[in-house]
């Protein structure tokens, strides 16, 4: 049995509880392991793909107030929307910078029984369309280095690392950064 086809629609404020109801959780059982080291005047950063003996539950952390703000017409805020009955199976929220022509996705969560089908490649390219559309130049994608899943589907839609950020979370995670120039 085929699954129907998802629509996407920005999001309206009666959609922000609906999202956070979502299940923000994954799994994985790989990871980028980070590590740096100086020597003299030279910094060594490495970070590689690395196996877990066991399968690691994610926490990922709600946001209501950044979800609330990225209602606002300078962001970017979407929702994947089954189209039978309206429900919601996941969203994407991208802010963008007043000082940039830059717009970071921020968040990106797909409902567990429906993750693996596409929905989040969906939203990451409604999303790329959105930032063209205002004439900005790039969108970086932020993601811990341990939510592989997140960081093969930015790999996937043709993002590059571009850096990372020893203690960019509020758990103080480490952050990986990939961008994509965006082209007209």
């Amino acid at each position: 049995m085929t699954k129907p086809s998802v629509e996407i629609w920005d999001a309206v404020p009666a959609d922000v509880d609906a999202c956070l109801a979502l299940p923000h959780e994954s799994k994985t059982q790989r990871v980028w392991q980070a590590g740096v080291r100086q020597d003299g005047e030279a910094w060594n950063i490495q970070l590689r793909e690395s196996d877990l003996s066991r399968e690691m539950t994610l926490n990922y952390a709600k946001n209501p107030t950044r979800l609330q703000r990225a209602l606002g017409p300078e962001h970017c805020f979407l929702v994947a929307v089954e189209p039978d009955d309206e429900t919601i199976l996941g969203y994407l929220v991208m802010l963008t910078d007043p000082d940039q022509p830059t717009a970071t996705l921020q968040d990106l969560v797909v409902t567990t029984a429906r993750r693996r089908q596409g929905i989040g490649l969906r939203l990451v390219s409604v999303a790329r369309k959105w930032a063209k559309e205002r004439d900005l130049k790039r969108v970086l994608a932020v993601a811990q280095t341990k939510n592989y899943p997140a960081i093969a589907l930015y790999q996937k839609a043709g993002y590059s690392f571009c850096g990372y950020h020893e203690q960019y979370f509020e758990n103080r995670d480490i952050a990986v950064f990939f961008c994509q120039m965006l082209r007209k």
